[in-house]
């Protein structure tokens, strides 16, 4: 599995885990009290399914059949399937809710994607999901979205859409910067190693060898960091992740 591109709990940085389980937990204030069905799409490695569970049935669904295989291990309480959200595997109108996070700037067909979940919600379903705020660098990603254009995709599909920001608390922002140290440490490493030896090594050892050099160059400080460092708020133009709760 690619701890690079995935959130995995215990492994990826305390940083981003808390920083992605906030958007889940943003989220679980606003599903219904009892929910029949609720989809998590492009769920990753499940540790936000569960949590989701707390409000009804729930299914993860995701491409990665590593991350899928992961999830079934750890996360039983709910059900994971494997599946692309291009082409969801469900009947018109099965759900009362569907979450995804960090998955729609994956996309170039965003109109297909948004069509998808507004086929499978219930009349009045909700919808809520997030995307980076402006360019990314990451390679992983097809497109970008501005406020205004993501607003512009959902409402072809969604009635109402209420846009929202997510942002560093200070403690967080602090612990960013010792979090950049860490990942220089481990880009050092990398492009030290010419002979490409690193392949070698077996995933779980390599995992907790980046952990332990995590340690070594600045991770400390994140290591005290919880979701709630990472507030989602009214809308800003300087929010660093756009969060948008869609009704249908």
């Amino acid at each position: 599995m690619d701890f690079n591109q995935r959130v995995i709990p215990q492994v990826t940085a305390n940083f981003l885990f808390q920083e992605a389980l906030a958007r889940y937990h943003f989220a679980l204030r606003r599903l219904p009290p009892k929910s029949n069905l609720i989809l998590d799409l492009g769920c990753g490695t499940g540790y936000g399914t569960s949590l989701l569970a707390k409000k009804g049935t729930v299914i993860g669904l995701d491409v990665d059949k590593e991350a899928i295989l992961y999830a079934h291990k750890h996360y039983p309480k709910a059900t994971f399937i494997t599946a692309s959200a291009l082409k969801l595997p469900f009947p018109d109108k099965q759900a009362d809710a569907a979450v995804s996070f960090e998955t729609i700037e994956h996309f170039s067909q965003t109109a297909k994607f948004v069509s998808q979940v507004s086929r499978v919600l219930h009349t009045n379903g909700l919808f809520i999901l997030s995307t980076p705020h402006g360019k990314s660098n990451s390679p992983y990603h097809a497109k970008y979205f501005t406020s205004a254009t993501l607003a512009k995709a959902l409402k072809k599909k969604f009635r109402r859409v209420q846009l929202f920001g997510q942002s560093k608390s200070p403690q967080a922002k602090a612990a960013f910067q010792k979090f950049l140290l860490s990942q220089s440490a481990r880009q050092a490493y990398v492009h030290s190693d010419t002979l490409g030896l690193r392949k070698l090594i077996p995933k779980s050892i390599k995992e907790k060898f980046w952990t332990y050099l995590g340690a070594l160059h600045g991770r400390q400080a994140q290591e005290q960091l919880t979701w709630k460092d990472f507030p989602i708020t009214k809308y800003v133009k300087n929010c660093e992740y756009l969060i948008a709760v869609c009704q249908k």
